[in-house]
């Protein structure tokens, strides 16, 4: 790929809706989580006790930020995991990923579990949720009530934005270098590549207590975080 080319790219990825992916915008998303976090303090408090509130955790799994490995990594290391990719009660300590199938839906089973399993098995005794679902759908989960007296922290993996798009183009077989070559506009290099960008916009952050960004391959520093508060198995 030659050098204008690679310019082309990253101009198109830097001004197209890719910024609700944490691009142009990461400096207002920064400020806007480090006034949240500020005004939220460390850990929720009950209003009528002065207690702290038990914290749970909800990971917005973004298409291709390694979130299938961590909703497995988290569920292996703690109890009370609930995600589309693994609950705790159902994963192996060691590190594998079995083709078991569900009877009634095909293409599922425990290490993708079905929409219709989660909600029917219900999150009642979850810490910690991994789904890939859209902001609506996000938004309604968070608010249900059995999450009504407790601190929502949100964890969103980052990416560094060119890097996520040529990741998205590899997932989806587009070739990137050719499709910028034929005159291509920025619009269509984008959705072509895009892979479920319904999944996160700003207002999300809206639903929650506190945020917690990570960069999407750090295990080792999410998993210091979670470590804080989260029942080990």
């Amino acid at each position: 790929m030659g050098l204008t080319q690679r310019w082309y790219i990253a101009l198109c990825v830097g001004m197209s809706v890719f910024m609700l992916f944490v691009s142009m915008r990461t400096l207002e998303v920064e400020v806007l989580l480090k006034q949240h976090l500020t005004s939220r303090g460390k850990r929720g408090k009950d209003s009528s006790s002065g207690k702290d509130t038990p914290e749970i955790f909800f990971h917005v799994h973004l298409a291709k930020t390694a979130g299938s490995t961590v909703n497995r990594v988290v569920a292996r290391r703690y109890y009370g995991v609930c995600g589309h990719k693994g609950y705790s009660f159902s994963q192996n300590l060691e590190d594998t990923v079995r083709n078991t199938t569900d009877a009634t839906f095909k293409g599922y089973g425990l290490d993708r579990v079905h929409p219709t399993r989660m909600q029917s098995w219900g999150l009642h005794n979850c810490v910690f949720i991994s789904h890939e679902i859209a902001v609506p759908a996000f938004t309604r989960m968070v608010q249900l009530a059995v999450f009504l007296n407790v601190t929502k922290t949100g964890i969103i993996p980052c990416r560094e934005p060119l890097d996520h798009l040529l990741s998205q183009c590899n997932h989806k077989g587009v070739n990137l270098t050719k499709l910028s070559s034929n005159n291509s506009t920025c619009a269509e290099i984008v959705s072509r590549c895009s892979v479920a960008w319904n999944r996160y916009d700003d207002s999300l952050l809206d639903v929650f207590d506190r945020v917690i960004l990570f960069k999407y391959d750090d295990f080792d520093a999410l998993l210091a975080r979670l470590d804080r508060t989260m029942p080990r198995r």
